[in-house]
């Protein structure tokens, strides 16, 4: 298989769904969720580390290594079985009802991403990332991922001796990006054209994949297993929230590192809640691949996992620390891992103010405070419920209730940040909205925790339940299922029959359909300048004169991205261009300064400003 990729072959749409169906073959779990679950937080938390090992081959040596292993790993687990006299449909994962509804949330989430799917040119690429200003820092790490080969701290410097823009900025999930779009297309990271659609389209794909592992997080809980009727809903309303809900307002609006960072979260608390043992291997693995993933990503969402940590040290069963040779060969192994994930992390965000972070200003939507209290106030009555009747052959709620504490100290960081906001600038910014949106999604994951715990708690809803024992049971599950796709709003737009979408999803979609028909004169002027300069060298500067259409900053940080040349001595350059937002009238003073400050520059205008360039260039002379 590796021989074939790096023949140009073994590509093409079908190759993702081709890799998640030989994950679902890797028996970590009886169930297929808990394969997902257990799969995909290696494959996203891991595998991405490879980017710091810097690997010269030009045949995406990373995704076919990851391909030919998942497969030589389902050979060897095919062979070993037929080897051991055991049936070969062994290796087949169990599938009960609530194992489809994770993937019927991955079919879902292609409808609610269909926008970013379908986009085939670099003209309606820009015109969907140039609707939120972080598309243009993240698409300019994967783009410079996929020319250097490795993450931008181990790129060398720039042409111009300064490093790289975005070398301090966590790149883990650009770097599973750059694997999923690799596992299906191969194309040149030189065609930057071909990689603004690319990048657009795997964007969609690793969020949809994300809902995939969350989803199965929640269906892999054994008390949702047995009883479906509770199980399946529940599960729909995670999958909901995720789609239309607060998971909409961060995959839709610029934000997708932060989403995936989420999805790694939601899946370590669930791993966690499921291990018995301190060195209890497998959990032990996936969980510890997540929380490699979240310090490489979005470090500050490591504290919804202290409560669990905790739990799984202290509060599991007797016996806890038991292991044989192998558990703790395994759990070195993997504490080197994870140690080399923070330590990398660390060195990258220590070159960064706590204050520019805490602080900092952005364009994250407002979050539903509303909701997130709701879903705090049913956590808490969910808390209060599992203390009562107990029974002396029930299980105890503890390592419900510390799995739930993960949602506490998330809160206990929102009211912090917020208190430091109010007190120094008189309002919450941010990182508070930004935290506050993933509070809400792992407060929605908890609600299934705590659905889990009371099902175990509660005997009468602890019985195995099955929808072929009672046709109004699969009746029930699936009403209320319809129900919980639209708690947050209508989710799909019918506007043409006067049925406009409501849920944040929904609306976000109608916009991207609005402004890939309507274009725009900036996007038009920006992909023209970068095609007529993107062969020069050293700092090129486009001064656009249209601030009304894009920001004068954004314009030059999307230029140099598009051209694979955004350094920190551009960004330094492009602090000069202020002045441009006031029109063409201030464009002679823009340049004076530029060239003050570089004479070597090279300047990039829009056509019908070419003239007056010309005039100021020749008075330079």
């Amino acid at each position: 298989m590796f021989y074939l990729r790096a023949q140009g072959y073994l590509y093409g749409a079908w190759t993702i769904p081709a890799l998640l169906f030989l994950l679902a073959l890797i028996p970590v779990s009886n169930h297929l969720s808990g394969r997902i679950l257990w799969t995909l937080s290696v494959v996203f938390g891991i595998v991405p580390l490879l980017w710091w090992i810097p690997l010269e081959w030009s045949g995406n040596i990373r995704s076919s290594l990851l391909f030919s292993a998942v497969a030589g790993v389902v050979a060897f687990c095919v062979i070993w079985s037929q080897g051991n006299n055991v049936t070969g449909r062994s290796i087949l994962p169990k599938i009960r009802s609530i194992d489809v509804v994770p993937v019927a949330a991955a079919g879902v989430g292609v409808l609610v991403y269909v926008q970013q799917l379908m986009v085939r040119s670099v003209d309606d690429a820009m015109s969907l990332m140039l609707m939120a200003w972080d598309n243009a820092s993240h698409f300019n790490i994967f783009h410079m991922q996929r020319l250097h080969g490795s993450v931008l701290p181990l790129a060398g410097l720039a042409g111009d001796g300064s490093r790289w823009a975005f070398s301090d900025y966590p790149q883990s999930y650009h770097s599973a990006l750059v694997l999923v779009s690799e596992i299906a297309r191969k194309t040149s990271p030189q065609d930057w054209e071909a990689d603004a659609v690319t990048y657009v389209n795997f964007t969609a794909v690793v969020n949809i994949m994300v809902v995939l592992l969350v989803v199965a997080a929640i269906c892999s809980l054994p008390g949702l297993r047995k009883n479906p009727i509770i199980g399946i809903p529940i599960a729909t309303l995670v999958a909901s929230g995720w789609l239309f809900g607060p998971g909409a307002l961060a995959s839709m609006h610029g934000f997708p590192n932060f989403f995936f960072t989420t999805g790694l979260v939601a899946a370590a608390i669930v791993l966690f809640h499921s291990m018995q043992r301190v060195f209890d291997p497998l959990p032990l693995i996936a969980a510890g691949a997540c929380v490699a993933g979240v310090v490489q990503n979005w470090a500050l969402s490591i504290v919804f996992l202290i409560p669990c940590v905790i739990a799984v040290v202290f509060i599991t069963k007797k016996g806890r620390w038991k292991a044989n040779r192998g558990e703790l060969v395994i759990a070195v192994l993997l504490v080197g891992v994870v140690a080399m994930a923070g330590l990398t992390a660390v060195g990258q965000l220590l070159t960064v103010a706590p204050d520019d972070i805490l602080f900092a200003a952005g364009g994250v939507p407002d979050p539903d405070f509303g909701l997130l209290l709701a879903l705090l106030l049913m956590l808490v009555s969910a808390s209060i419920f599992m203390q009562i009747g107990k029974g002396p052959n029930l299980p105890s709620p503890k390592r419900t209730q510390w799995s739930l504490g993960s949602v506490w100290a998330g809160t206990a960081v929102v009211v912090a940040m917020a208190a430091a906001q109010l007190i120094k600038t008189g309002s919450v910014s941010y990182y508070t909205q930004k935290f506050s949106i993933a509070l809400a999604l792992i407060a929605l994951l908890c609600l299934g925790i705590a659905a889990n715990g009371i099902v175990e708690r509660t005997a009468c809803l602890g019985r195995v339940r099955t929808f072929s024992s009672s046709p109004k049971l699969l009746a029930t599950a699936v009403v209320v299922s319809l129900a919980f796709t639209q708690v947050f709003g209508f989710a799909f737009p019918f506007k043409p029959i006067g049925l406009p979408p409501s849920s944040e999803s929904g609306l976000e979609a109608a916009k991207q359909i609005q402004s890939k028909m309507d274009g725009s004169a900036a996007n038009d002027n920006l992909l023209r300048a970068v095609r007529q300069s993107v062969s020069l060298e050293g700092p090129v500067m486009y001064l656009t004169t249209n601030p009304g259409d894009i920001d004068v900053i954004l314009a030059q940080q999307w230029f140099d991205a598009l051209r694979g040349n955004y350094s920190e001595h551009s960004w330094k350059l492009s602090l000069n261009m202020f002045p441009l937002s006031g029109g063409p009238d201030n464009l002679t003073k823009v340049v004076t300064d530029l060239r003050f400050q570089d004479p070597s520059v090279r300047i990039v205008v829009d056509p019908e400003n070419q003239a007056a360039l010309d005039q100021i260039l020749t008075k330079h002379q």
